[in-house]
């Protein structure tokens, strides 16, 4: 409903440059952790914290950027998540506002009180979910539109079924990763 006034470029360019500054970011953090570290030490970490540790012992400076770049990370990634969450629950429950703040953000939030060292565990089937909404949901939607007929004039990307084929296959790719 914010971008109702958008143009069909407009909305693809929102999401192509939404998507690059994300990526952008990650692979800037990504190559100055593996570009300053030889493959055998990085062997040795088995976790990020491990990780952020030993380059603090490197330079001490390094671990407030690194500490400030992983909490701005998993505070935007909430956000990104919470507000979509937030917006299906009330699509899905078509409760008042208060319902779905619970839904989204209290039942959340004593689970993860209550089994706080079950955090790594939990998000691996949060991945497996993920999977499913952000892959195989938006591919059921899209076939059951071009099956239907309905789209007429309306924006269709590029790629027909054989992307739809590669959409499907990698999100088999993507749960069977996170089953193995």
């Amino acid at each position: 409903t914010y971008n109702s006034d958008a143009t069909v470029k407009q909305l693809r360019n929102m999401v192509i440059v939404g998507s690059l500054i994300p990526l952008f970011c990650y692979l800037c953090w990504l190559f100055a952790v593996v570009g300053n570290l030889p493959p055998e030490q990085l062997k040795q970490f088995s976790s990020v914290s491990e990780l952020m540790a030993g380059f603090e012992h490197e330079a001490p400076w390094i671990g407030t950027v690194l500490s400030l770049f992983t909490g701005l990370a998993l505070l935007t990634s909430f956000f990104g998540v919470a507000m979509s969450l937030f917006h299906q629950n009330s699509d899905t429950f078509k409760k008042n506002r208060v319902v779905t703040y619970v839904i989204t953000f209290v039942f959340p939030l004593v689970g993860a009180i209550l089994a706080a060292d079950q955090f790594l565990s939990v998000l691996a089937y949060a991945g497996i979910i993920l999977v499913f909404l952000a892959i195989f949901v938006p591919l059921a939607m899209v076939f059951k539109l071009r099956k239907s007929d309905t789209l007429g004039e309306r924006y269709a990307a590029e790629g027909g079924n054989s992307m739809m084929l590669f959409g499907f296959v990698f999100g088999g790719f993507l749960l069977m990763s996170q089953l193995v």
